[in-house]
């Protein structure tokens, strides 16, 4: 279904606590619905969280515009006027005005009013919650979502924090597919702060989208700016917010919806060290079990060498497979992948309006040469204007270029926003043709070793039974082996994982209770049966419950770490309701 057709849109709302995510869906609400009362004991203070639970919240519009007349007349006034005035006093007089302008909501011709399910998140670094508890009620809030439109991250009008860019970093890495659909939303802005002359807000509000753009990888993501004052009189501030409001819902049904069912997600730092935690031991007690082997007879030497590097190489090429089956799978469709998003945005520019007209190009300004810059056409072109007359465009869907000239017809919400798309088969049309290749000769290698596998463990039909439980536990580690070493999760097994507290405890436990899962649902996941019941048992810590101790884990900072919370890694390092400890890991093993 296409942007254009869909009636419904899911937005999910995330952000430090006390960063204004509460308070900007309250204005949401309100904006939906002027008669709506706003809800004050969903507002959090400075000091405490009141999201404690995922809260989703339901609004139907069909996205109005709002403008100022002057009082006692249906003359206009364009706010982005009040820009010019030389003092910043002036202007900020003219934000403040109640008696001077009336607010006018004006609703859209023939515009279909659409939902819009606004999902509320506990805060990054919860001042009451735990955070892994956080990153529980989040998943289990969207298992029953099938798409997300819309990710907003509210940065809050105060120093970039350590936390912040911390938390935000662990998003990034652990839901990359999440990048194409954000929009960063600065709250608690004065509008005032807005005027040329505040030249140290300016600053700091381009450095700190600086250092948003370069978590995210690219500094094309979307940012807006809003006060959150609610139900204030002064009608300029009011307009301005409410315009805001508009531009985010906007975006919203602008962008392609990101399929929540098929998404695979990165491991985070601790389930990473957890497992390395586990490779060590699995490694150990495979070479000591395969030492226990060649003390045999020589025969059984023989064919039980032979087998267990049949296996290990069953075990690789299945791996290989799976891994370009999956690449395939993600790849070789029609999903639209993101090539470029380019947003011009003016509201308040002191220039006159014969001021030039605007261009936009893609690949690049050389449109003659253009073909030489990508190699396939483009497949989907997403523009959103406002308050913009195009003079001229070039290129487009199926074409390997596109252009686009253009001026604001006045000076007040001038926007224009484009996204460009490509399938991903033609993306990655040269990688697909390789691993195709690549897949048919793995499976004839498969098949080749597995053929050899039945041959050999056909002659050794007569092993001893002790010979058949170290083969069985070659297996096993074998397997669990497998599944720490992939640096990559099905969403599904990532959410029971989490949902059953696996990495709730010191990293120490943490991996036995996430050994002890894997060893409940080999089955399961050896059989992709995804739809299962998983369980984490209690881990019973023995003798071979932890790696040889000579072998430490380190952290990507270079220290090791035990972390206490899963969500150290989704939301932020610098959790005020956690205490993280810093210890070896040798003490760990030791203990």
């Amino acid at each position: 279904m296409s942007t254009a057709t869909r009636s419904t849109f899911n937005v999910l709302f995330l952000g430090e606590t006390q960063s204004g995510k509460s308070t900007l869906i309250e204005h949401l609400k309100k904006y939906a619905n002027p008669n709506y009362a706003v809800n004050k004991e969903n507002i959090g203070d400075s000091i405490f969280s009141l999201t404690k639970n995922v809260i989703n919240a339901e609004i139907k519009t069909n996205s109005p515009a709002y403008f100022i007349s002057k009082a006692n007349s249906e003359q206009r006034v364009d706010y982005g006027e009040f820009i010019k005035e030389e003092e910043p006093e002036d202007y900020e007089d003219e934000l403040n005005e109640r008696r001077k302008y009336h607010l006018v909501r004006e609703e859209p011709v023939d515009a279909p009013i659409v939902t819009f399910n606004l999902i509320d998140t506990p805060g990054l670094n919860d001042t009451s919650l735990f955070d892994e508890s956080n990153i529980a009620i989040i998943f289990k809030a969207l298992e029953d979502i099938e798409y997300i439109n819309l990710i907003v991250i509210t940065v809050a009008n105060n120093p970039f924090t350590e936390g912040l860019r911390d938390a935000l970093q662990a998003y990034v890495d652990l839901l990359p597919e999440f990048n194409s659909n954000i929009v960063f939303v600065h709250t608690k802005i004065d509008y005032a702060k807005l005027h040329p002359n505040d030249t140290l807000f300016a600053d700091a509000l381009l450095e700190k989208k600086h250092l948003l753009g370069s978590l995210m990888g690219r500094h094309s993501v979307p940012h807006l700016l809003i006060d959150n004052n609610i139900g204030t009189r002064q009608v300029v501030r009011d307009c301005m917010t409410q315009n805001t409001l508009r531009n985010l819902l906007g975006m919203a049904k602008l962008n392609q919806p990101i399929p929540l069912r098929t998404m695979r997600m990165n491991k985070t730092e601790k389930m990473r060290v957890a497992d390395e935690i586990l490779k060590d031991k699995y490694e150990a007690i495979i070479v000591k079990r395969e030492d226990a082997l060649e003390s045999k007879d020589k025969l059984q030497k023989e064919f039980l060498g032979r087998i267990n590097s049949t296996k290990a190489q069953i075990a690789e090429k299945e791996e290989s497979l799976k891994n370009l089956t999956a690449f395939l799978a993600i790849n070789d469709n029609e999903t639209l992948e993101l090539l470029h998003e380019e947003l011009y945005q003016q509201d308040f520019s002191i220039l006159n309006l014969i001021e030039g007209s605007k261009p936009m190009y893609y690949p690049g300004k050389q449109r003659a040469n253009a073909p030489n810059f990508i190699h396939h056409e483009l497949d989907h072109i997403d523009t959103r204007s406002q308050n913009i007359k195009v003079l001229q465009q070039e290129g487009g869907k199926s074409f390997k270029f596109w252009a686009v000239r253009f001026r604001r017809r006045k000076r007040q919400n001038g926007l224009y926003h484009v996204k460009i798309y490509i399938h991903r088969k033609k993306k990655f049309a040269r990688e697909i043709s390789e691993k195709r290749t690549a897949q048919t000769v793995c499976k004839g290698q498969l098949e080749d070793h597995k053929a050899d596998l039945e041959e050999f463990e056909r002659i050794h039909h007569d092993q001893e039974v002790e010979l058949k439980e170290l083969l069985d536990e070659l297996k096993l580690n074998r397997y669990l082996l497998s599944r720490v070493n992939s640096v990559q999760l099905e969403s599904t097994v990532f959410h029971k994982l989490v949902k059953a507290n696996a990495y709730v405890r010191d990293i120490r436990q943490s991996a036995l209770n996430v050994e002890a899962f894997y060893i409940a649902n080999r089955d399961d996941l050896e059989n992709k049966a995804s739809a299962s019941t998983y369980v984490v048992p209690l881990a019973i810590n023995t003798s071979e419950n932890l790696v040889d101790s000579s072998k430490e884990v380190e952290t990507p900072d270079g220290s090791v770490a035990e972390f206490n919370l899963i969500v150290s890694e989704v939301a932020s390092a610098a959790c005020l309701a956690t205490k993280m400890e810093n210890t070896s890991i040798n003490d760990l093993k030791e203990a």
